[in-house]
């Protein structure tokens, strides 16, 4: 199915919707997570064929601790698994992976699994894919600027493009579309500082039940849209 050409470089997902896919068929959160992980696989497949340079994924919110310790321990089985086991294909398909957030604070197997994985990638120049692990926005910025202001910058005239260095996501461009699944329209601390100009597009379906068709769809609501960044 043709879509258009005008094709965002980075896109970013805002993951959600497992567990409620899971409920609604009498399964358990585990198997929720464990089916938004193969549409996960399907995502990044989908952005290659389309050549979307940029893949974001919000996996695990600094929020997300709040949930009950099985599933959260589940969630961090899951991420280790899908390193391991997904890494030999990234560098198959020559995508670089790079996760944000605060990684001190995740188990230190998934830990070290995350360096291997970004060092074994980080060479790879097709695409990259960006997963969003124990991540929050506001966080983020704080850590920023408290970086910024450990190395001697003058926090009294910071500029924008300062600051974007000390991101976790520095040197990676801000999404030109953030989709989120299973209908709910907020941001919920997703990219705070890097979203400011972008198109955000909500999808009904939860994560599992995404398609390609339902890709293709972004891909041309996103071509629809008029992008003037605060200009006329």
């Amino acid at each position: 199915m043709q879509v258009s050409s005008h094709i965002p470089t980075h896109i970013a997902f805002i993951l959600d919707g497992n567990r409620r896919w899971a409920k609604q068929r009498g399964l358990s959160a585990n198997a929720g997570h464990r089916a938004g992980r193969d549409a996960v696989r399907k995502l990044g497949d989908w952005c290659l064929e389309y050549e979307v340079k940029y893949l974001t994924v919000y996996a695990f919110s600094t929020e997300n601790w709040k949930r009950s310790p099985s599933e959260v321990r589940e969630l961090m089985r899951l991420f280790l698994e899908a390193l391991q086991k997904d890494l030999p294909d990234f560098i198959v398909k020559g995508v670089r992976l790079r996760i944000i957030g605060e990684r001190n604070k995740l188990p230190r197997p998934l830990q070290i699994a995350i360096r291997k994985a970004e060092k074994e990638t980080r060479n790879n120049t097709r695409a990259t894919m960006v997963i969003a692990l124990n991540y929050g926005g506001r966080h983020e910025l704080i850590r920023s600027m408290r970086a910024a202001a450990e190395d001697g910058v003058d926090m009294a005239h910071i500029t924008p493009q300062q600051l974007s260095g000390y991101l976790d996501t520095a040197g990676i461009p801000d999404p030109d579309a953030i989709v989120r699944t299973s209908g709910e329209q907020r941001l919920s601390n997703f990219l705070t500082w890097q979203s400011v100009y972008s198109e955000l597009i909500f999808v009904k379906k939860s994560l599992p039940a995404f398609t390609k068709k339902d890709f293709q769809a972004v891909l041309k609501e996103y071509a629809r849209r008029n992008r003037r960044f605060g200009g006329n």
